[in-house]
């Protein structure tokens, strides 16, 4: 697990801000906890995120694979 430690997150679907840290779990079912206290967690790594901005990715699952067929 990864904590994000003093991360400013951008919420989505809102658009607003919001201090706070986050747990990030890893692997193919992984989660994501937002945390007040950062002390009582199983992390691997902390990363201290003062003055960044998390937000969710922007990945796009397009593809052109059909194409090779054409």
């Amino acid at each position: 697990m990864i904590l994000l430690k003093n991360t400013t997150y951008i919420d989505w679907k809102t658009l607003k801000f919001k201090n706070t840290n986050i747990l990030v779990e890893e692997g193919l079912h992984g989660k994501i906890q937002f945390l007040e206290n950062t002390e009582d967690n199983n992390a691997n790594q902390t990363i201290d995120c003062k003055g960044k901005l998390v937000t969710k990715s922007f990945a796009v699952g397009h593809h052109h694979v059909y194409s090779a067929l054409a």
